[in-house]
């Protein structure tokens, strides 16, 4: 019985402490009581039961925090509150976990004492709570992780800057940039980002491939014995035995003279031949130093000048038959090159800006007087007073050469001996030199003959591409072979070679001839020409007056319809720097072309209108006035006259226009003629109607 009335003492007292719990529960702690009877909230705050006022300061109620009666949102103690109780969330720019400042990972963003932070967290690096990419003192990151890959053109490994082969192309990096010169990296040498191949010195070793050399072998003019220079007597890879020092090979002096000759064979230099021949020099006379100096001065030399005193040096030395410039170059003495030399511009320029006394006869230019020389690929100018280029020597060939300022002649070939001389002209382009002439020939004696043959494509800025003595006080004989596109005229007693399309005229019958020649398309005065025959250039020809006075004095029966003076009855006709007068009864100049233009043009003296356009078709004709001066004509400076209803005349000015006459310029009114004018650009000038015209009259 007592066994078993215990085993019910343990499930009672459980019973009763159970009992105990509740109780304290339904009623609550002392405290608690305490505060139920002293507090309650109404309306949102927490007050007093006795005195109905709110609580002040801070008091918990109800496990809720509350300040001055409300519930607490903020800090108190550190802590953040947010309705009274203890809040996750960010509050005065910190994060709060469960009312305390976070440390650790929130939404990917790292904070530390609720700031966002930089620094490394759990192996990671964050930058102000982000995880970062880019470089940190000196280590890459990519998304907080020491990085591998290219950054900002450099290449990181975990995170640093590589040094060593890259795994993925097999290439050597240092501080993150691929190798470019040599470098010894783990015992192998490299070139580059890739293993060296062939023979290199590194760091006073030879490399044979990427390992220091091994045997014996020639470097640089130097022998070496494995990586080192060798020394003594050493067995070459061709079998010979022969003493070195420091690598370089003792030898004799009759050695170290054919050495050098057959250095100077292959080189071609002034420098290297001038040192053959100190070491000829100090030999004893015999047959060994004859064959070798027989040898040297066999050697055609090639120098490459950049410089003035670099081109002088070389036109000095005999044995020198090829110069090629490798920049331009001005010289302030003639250039004079020895028989069989080549001179190759390689496209640069050759300024010779020599100064002597006016009246000088020696060539202050390119002064070719031996025989076989050539120019090539140069430019040649000068500032001196003669021609740039004069050739006394036989068999000249200029080829791709350009020849432009000259203060005479381009290129002037004077053979002043009894013999026949001969000049090759190949691509050649002359430009703005004096006499108006590109190159000019000279054969001064009875005896004597220029024979100048012409290939490839030649070009001359100047009115006469070639003249000739011939005529002058000179009596040799001459021969242009090749010149394609220029005719041979012989104009002011000399025989001058001209563009075909081009032709100068000093005289009423070489103007006559030029205007009925199909092929010249521009005519140009050298001299004022008195006509006594209307002047009627055909389409597309221009007339260049150079400054020159055309006057046409024509004689014609009263009353004839046809034009006495210039008379433009073709399109695209062009009238430029002349002054148009006459004494015929008819108007200086009629127009009855379309496109005609009139630059630099004045028209003095007519007994009717200076400038008469005189559209009698249909449809539209353009004249172009530029810079015209009318003066002392009897009807007008100019006059417009459209013929027909369908007809329109377009006069369009442009420049500095001066129509000196009370008229400058008329057109009908429909009462006469019914076509229709527009006039364009004429400035300083009114119009207004005078009986059954339009009259244009200076502005007052």
């Amino acid at each position: 019985m007592e066994k078993h009335s215990m085993k019910f003492i343990k499930p009672v007292a459980t019973l009763a402490l159970g009992a105990t719990v509740l109780t304290a529960a339904v009623l609550g702690t002392p405290a608690n009581v305490a505060e139920a009877a002293s507090y309650k909230v109404s309306k949102g705050y927490l007050i007093s039961k006795t005195t109905g006022k709110k609580i002040s300061g801070y008091k918990t109620y109800n496990g809720k925090v509350y300040k001055d009666g409300k519930l607490l949102n903020g800090l108190k103690s550190g802590v953040y509150y947010k309705q009274g109780k203890k809040a996750s969330g960010t509050y005065k720019g910190k994060y709060y976990s469960k009312g305390k400042k976070y440390t650790g990972l929130k939404s990917g963003n790292y904070y530390k004492d609720g700031v966002k932070a930089s620094g490394t967290y759990k192996s990671k690096y964050y930058s102000k709570g982000k995880l970062y990419s880019g470089l940190k003192s000196g280590v890459y990151y990519k998304n907080g992780v020491k990085g591998t890959g290219s950054y900002k053109s450099k290449y990181y490994s975990k995170g640093n800057l590589l040094t060593g082969i890259r795994t993925s192309t097999g290439s050597l990096y240092i501080k993150g940039e691929l190798n470019k010169d040599l470098y010894l990296f783990e015992k192998e040498l490299y070139n580059g980002s890739k293993l060296n191949k062939g023979l290199a010195l590194y760091a006073g070793k030879l490399y044979n491939g990427s390992k220091l050399n091994k045997g014996i072998v020639e470097f640089n003019e130097k022998w070496y014995n494995g990586s080192t220079l060798a020394n003594g007597s050493i067995k070459t890879p061709d079998g010979k035995t022969i003493n070195v020092k420091d690598g370089i090979q003792i030898l004799n002096a009759v050695e170290k003279a054919t050495n050098a000759v057959e250095k100077a064979e292959t080189s071609k230099t002034i420098a290297e031949v001038t040192a053959a021949q100190n070491l000829l020099t100090a030999l004893e006379d015999g047959e060994v130093k004859t064959a070798l100096q027989t040898r040297l001065n066999a050697i055609e030399l090639a120098e490459k000048v950049a410089t003035v005193e670099e081109l002088t040096t070389a036109l000095a030395n005999d044995q020198v038959k090829s110069i090629t410039l490798t920049a331009d170059i001005t010289t302030t003495t003639p250039v004079a090159p020895k028989a069989g030399v080549t001179i190759d511009g390689a496209g640069n320029k050759l300024a010779i800006n020599t100064l002597s006394p006016e009246g000088n006869n020696t060539a202050d230019g390119l002064y070719i007087q031996q025989d076989n020389v050539t120019l090539k690929n140069i430019t040649v100018t000068g500032t001196h007073t003669d021609n740039l280029i004069e050739i006394y020597g036989d068999n000249a060939t200029l080829e791709n050469v350009t020849v432009s300022g000259g203060k005479k002649a381009g290129v002037y070939v004077n053979n002043d001996g009894v013999k026949t001389l001969t000049v090759n002209f190949n691509g050649v382009h002359t430009t703005d030199n004096g006499w108006n002439a590109g190159i000019g020939l000279a054969a001064q004696k009875a005896d004597s003959k220029v024979i100048a043959n012409f290939s490839g494509n030649n070009t001359f800025g100047e009115d006469v591409a070639v003249y000739s003595e011939k005529g002058t006080k000179y009596a040799g004989t001459y021969e242009v072979k090749g010149l394609e596109n220029f005719v041979q005229t012989e104009i002011a007693s000399q025989d001058k070679w001209i563009y075909e399309t081009k032709a100068l005229v000093s005289n009423a019958d070489e103007l006559s001839k030029a205007l009925a020649n199909e092929k010249v398309k521009t005519i140009k005065l050298t001299a004022n020409i008195t006509s006594t025959t209307p002047v009627a250039p055909k389409a597309g020809v221009t007339i260049d007056g150079a400054g020159n006075e055309l006057a046409v004095h024509t004689v014609s029966p009263e009353g004839n319809n046809t034009a006495d003076g210039v008379f433009i009855q073709e399109k695209d006709v062009t009238l430029k720097n002349i002054t148009i007068t006459g004494t015929h009864n008819d108007s200086l100049v009629e127009i009855y072309g379309d496109n005609a233009t009139l630059e630099n043009v004045t028209v003095t003296g007519s007994k009717k209108a200076g400038i008469y356009v005189n559209h009698n078709g249909v449809g539209d004709i353009n004249v172009n006035f530029k810079n015209v001066h009318t003066d002392a004509n009897n009807w007008a400076g100019i006059g417009l006259i459209a013929q027909k209803e369908e007809a329109t005349i377009i006069a369009n000015f442009y420049g500095e226009n001066k129509l000196d006459e009370e008229v400058a310029l008329y057109t009908d009114d429909k009462m006469l003629y019914l076509g229709d004018y527009k006039v364009n650009g004429l400035k300083g000038y009114e119009v207004k109607r005078v009986g059954q015209q339009y009259h244009w009259k200076k502005t007052k």
